[in-house]
């Protein structure tokens, strides 16, 4: 029931980012996808791509962060 609750909360935090940012860290980080595919799909540089995916995960994570004790997070997991 946790890891629903988690895959939910993840879910609501990655439709709050802005769409870029949200296909970046979708493609590299939950599809495994390397940074120059990625630059390619989205037509941007790979530093673009780093740039997108790094504010993203720092959104990400101050997003789940509000939420870590319903979610039953640790620091770092």
């Amino acid at each position: 029931m946790q890891g629903e609750a988690r895959a939910r909360a993840l879910q609501a935090a990655l439709a709050e980012l802005p769409e870029r940012q949200r296909l970046a860290v979708i493609l590299r980080h939950l599809e495994g996808r390397p940074n120059p595919e990625i630059a390619e799909i989205l037509e941007i540089s790979v530093e673009a791509v780093e740039s997108l995916t790094a504010r993203g995960k720092r959104t990400l994570a101050k997003a789940l962060a509000r939420q870590k004790d319903e979610l039953g997070l640790i620091d770092g997991t």
